[in-house]
C-alpha cells in the first residue's frame, strides 16, 4: 500500500473535491455510451430513464422475433455499462437497468428502444453526481427509507424491494 495523494479518478469514477466535501460522477463512461449509440439515438429528450411503471416481460422464444445477434451484443454491452453506472454513481437509473437486464439473452425491438431512451436520459443528465458533504458541526443522523411492491414482476410473481440509508 502506498499513499498517492489526492485522487481525482478511481475505477472510472471522477472524484472532485470542493470546500464542502466530495462529489463522484462518471461522465467519461456516459460519453462512451453516447459515442457507441450516437448514430441511432432518438431525437427526443426524456426526463426519466423509462416510463412510469415500466416492466419487462421475457419474450416467448417460439413466437416473438428477437433482435439480431449483432444488436443483441450491443444491447448487452449497453446494459453492462449501465450496471457499472448504477453501482458507482447513478442510482436514479437502477430500476430501468434492472428491467432491461431481465432480457440480456433475448431482447426484442421494444427493449432495444427502451435502452436508447435510457442512454439519451443518461447523456442529458451526465453532469449529475453523488455528493458526499459531511457535516462536522452536527451529530450523525441515520435516515432509512424502504419500499417494495407486492408481486411487481408479472412473470415470476416476485416482489421487488429497495432501500436507501442516509448517514
Amino acid at each position: 500500500m502506498k499513499v498517492e495523494g489526492i485522487q481525482d479518478n478511481y475505477l472510472g469514477c471522477e472524484i472532485l473535491k470542493d470546500s464542502k466535501g466530495f462529489s463522484i460522477g462518471q461522465e467519461r463512461i456516459v460519453n462512451d455510451l453516447k459515442n457507441r449509440f450516437e448514430k441511432i439515438l432518438l431525437g427526443r429528450e426524456f426526463k426519466t430513464p423509462s416510463p412510469n411503471g415500466y416492466t419487462v416481460q421475457r419474450p416467448n422464444l417460439e413466437t416473438d422475433s428477437l433482435i439480431g445477434e449483432n444488436l443483441q451484443e450491443k444491447f448487452r454491452s449497453g446494459v453492462g455499462s449501465f450496471l457499472y453506472l448504477v453501482k458507482h454513481s447513478r442510482p436514479d437509473i437502477a430500476n430501468s437497468v434492472q428491467e432491461l437486464s431481465k432480457v440480456m439473452d433475448g431482447a426484442l425491438e421494444e427493449h432495444w428502444k427502451k435502452l436508447f431512451r435510457c442512454v439519451k436520459y443518461v447523456e442529458l443528465t451526465k453532469k449529475i453526481k453523488l455528493k458526499i458533504h459531511p457535516r462536522n458541526h452536527t451529530k450523525w443522523k441515520i435516515k432509512v427509507f424502504s419500499d417494495s411492491d407486492y408481486c411487481g414482476d408479472k412473470e415470476t410473481c416476485r416482489s421487488v424491494s429497495g432501500y436507501v440509508i442516509f448517514v
